[in-house]
């Protein structure tokens, strides 16, 4: 891509060169130095069919400088962009490339320029190159050093023209690639062997490929006996029996037993073995009120001590004899 920036102002005072013959023969000569080469033609161009490198040509014209004691905004847009595409041959020299590029965007009468001794002199613009989907952006073009730069970085990654044993390769690549391409949409593989009688897609596996399937029984003929001595088809074949069969759900049980283990050697009330009030002779209830609590601890758990005295209350309130 060619990006060009040219002075709308520059185009008042003129270009500066002056169209004298020894400059027109020298650019006439540069034209032909790629065309008359002992008479023959230009090879065929390598890309785009033949009809060479393409370029895209992007001029952006820049406003004039203001007049004196006149402003203008600092907001003021640009002027539109130019755009045009050409193709060149790869072995055009700098000086038609030029010619044909300033013929596409019509600038005949404002861009004007010469090569002298490999250098670029160029009035009404100036001119940077770029190429898609690369590193090279808004690379300068100022000489023929730099135009050959250009030309080497558009071409070192371009596809040139297949020979005919390429193209016959390619071809028959594609017509084994569209007999075994696999159609079936849960297969991740784009091409399957499919010469079993079951259909089986068999992955990519050392040692196998269309003249030598693998060796498994489901790609032998229907009427071929079974290897009785292949232990490892025998077991391969009793796994996938057991895998079948054991369709009973996996039942997880997830047991925690923190602080199980203070519950059964936790150690409760000492229960007493006797009987409450058994061991305690009272001739009455009158007795009760001279015993203390240390004597009744011996013979009572809490609750019949409780019960003792609500007993012994009650007998004092007359309700109960």
């Amino acid at each position: 891509m060619f990006d060009a920036d040219h002075d709308d102002n520059q185009y008042d005072q003129g270009s500066g060169l002056d169209d004298n013959p020894g400059m027109q023969s020298y650019q006439d000569s540069s034209l032909r130095a790629a065309s008359d080469t002992n008479g023959l033609p230009d090879p065929e161009s390598k890309y785009n069919n033949g009809k060479g490198i393409d370029y895209i040509l992007s001029v952006q014209p820049l406003l004039p400088p203001p007049k004196p004691n006149e402003k203008r905004r600092k907001n003021t847009g640009k002027l539109d962009p130019i755009n045009q595409t050409i193709f060149a041959h790869e072995e055009d020299p700098l000086g038609q490339l030029l010619e044909a590029a300033i013929k596409a965007v019509d600038a005949q009468n404002v861009v004007k320029f010469k090569i002298v001794a490999g250098n670029l002199r160029l009035t009404g613009c100036t001119l940077t190159w770029s190429i898609q989907r690369t590193e090279y952006k808004k690379m300068k073009l100022a000489s023929a050093d730099d135009y050959d730069n250009l030309i080497e970085k558009a071409t070192e990654k371009a596809k040139p023209l297949l020979t005919n044993e390429e193209t016959e390769m390619a071809e028959t690549t594609a017509q084994l690639k569209a007999l075994y391409s696999c159609a079936d949409k849960q297969c991740s593989f784009t091409t399957c062997f499919l010469g079993n009688p079951s259909g089986e897609h068999i992955a990519k596996i050392p040692e196998v490929d269309i003249e030598n399937p693998p060796p498994d029984k489901m790609f032998r003929p229907a009427a071929a006996p079974d290897m009785v001595d292949d232990i490892d088809l025998l077991a391969t074949r009793r796994r996938n029996n057991l895998a079948a069969k054991s369709t009973s759900p996996a039942i997880t049980i997830n047991n925690d037993f923190t602080g199980f283990a203070e519950i059964l050697l936790y150690s409760g009330q000492n229960i007493p073995t006797k009987l409450a009030a058994k061991g305690l002779e009272l001739e009455g209830p009158h007795l009760i009120s001279f015993l203390s609590n240390s004597d009744l601890d011996n013979y009572l758990i809490v609750s019949d001590r409780l019960r003792l005295r609500y007993a012994h209350d009650q007998w004092q309130k007359g309700r109960i004899s």
